[in-house]
């Protein structure tokens, strides 16, 4: 009877092993099967990228020339569309952050106009940046101004807070 038991005993552990084989075996094809079904909904990290339309490059661009620009202009390089002279001091400038930019117009040589909305405040209290800001949020102050642009995102002129739609000239 003991060897009737032992034997009993060896299939058992033998049914075991295979069964915990067999459930694992499946777990494991789930997981692969389930990993590449996600992956056909989900594409890949790559093919979840941003694709950026013309426009919104051209927008990325014109904020990254702004910036340089404003940073050369904190440096007291002469800057064509920032006005910095003795009652507004650029060189003060503290943080600059442009919020909005939006296309309001295209002129008849190419070149188009945008709204740039930006903040920024100064080192002191003095004017560093504008001389009329629009509002004051805290110790930012808030203003816009439309800045033509060339084909290449490079704003080449200011035409300041009071430009009109369809000035083509």
């Amino acid at each position: 009877m003991k060897e009737y038991i032992k034997g009993l005993d060896k299939n058992r552990i033998k049914l075991i092993l295979e069964v915990i084989i067999i459930v694992f075996t499946l777990i494991v094809t789930l997981v692969v099967l389930t990993k590449g079904f996600k992956n056909g909904l989900n594409p890949t990290k790559k093919d979840n990228e941003i694709v950026l339309t013309k426009e919104q490059k051209k927008v990325d661009l014109i904020i990254e020339n702004f910036n340089q620009r404003i940073e050369e202009a904190k440096a007291g390089a002469e800057v064509s569309f920032i006005t910095c002279n003795e009652s507004i001091n650029c060189k003060n400038i503290s943080t600059f952050n442009i919020r909005e930019v939006n296309i309001t117009d295209s002129k008849e040589d190419g070149t188009e106009i945008y709204k740039i909305v930006y903040e920024w405040n100064c080192l002191d209290e003095g004017i560093c940046f504008e001389n009329t800001p629009e509002t004051k949020e805290g110790d930012v102050f808030v203003g816009s101004n439309f800045y033509e642009v060339d084909g290449k995102g490079n704003i080449t002129k200011n035409l300041g807070s009071e430009y009109k739609e369809g000035n083509n000239g």
